[in-house]
């Protein structure tokens, strides 16, 4: 859709072959590293942990390419970048330590709700 917003608004033609050159990749490792492993390994997470937990790992991925792009790039880190990293480390922290409290009574009631409708449909089913 961007690139036919460019074609549209003659953009297409300010870019630079070897912007391109350099982009194709990228996005070729983009679609392979989220789709076919990203998507497998959160799925797999998501199977082994609680739920809070395993999406963590969302929230903490912009963190991470930070630290690829400074580290394998050479890409300069910004004190605002750092503070975004820092916005996002505390919210894990926060969602990680309140792991540990009793589930509300709607949590609770959704669990048994869902827990009574696979006794039922084992109950049809089975």
């Amino acid at each position: 859709m961007q690139l036919m917003a460019a074609v549209v608004t003659g953009e297409l033609a300010h870019i630079a072959p070897q912007a391109v050159v350099t982009a194709v990749p990228a996005f070729i490792y983009l679609i392979i590293v989220s789709s076919l492993v990203g998507f497998p390994v959160l799925t797999w997470l998501l199977s082994q942990a609680r739920l809070e937990i395993a999406n963590t790992a969302a929230f903490v991925a912009p963190a991470i390419a930070l630290g690829l792009g400074a580290l394998l790039l050479r890409e300069q880190i910004t004190p605002r970048m750092l503070a975004g990293v820092a916005v996002i480390l505390v919210g894990v922290v926060l969602i990680v330590l309140s792991g540990g409290r009793k589930r509300s009574k709607t949590a609770a009631s959704e669990h048994h709700a869902i827990k009574t409708l696979e006794v039922r449909r084992r109950g049809v089913y089975g």
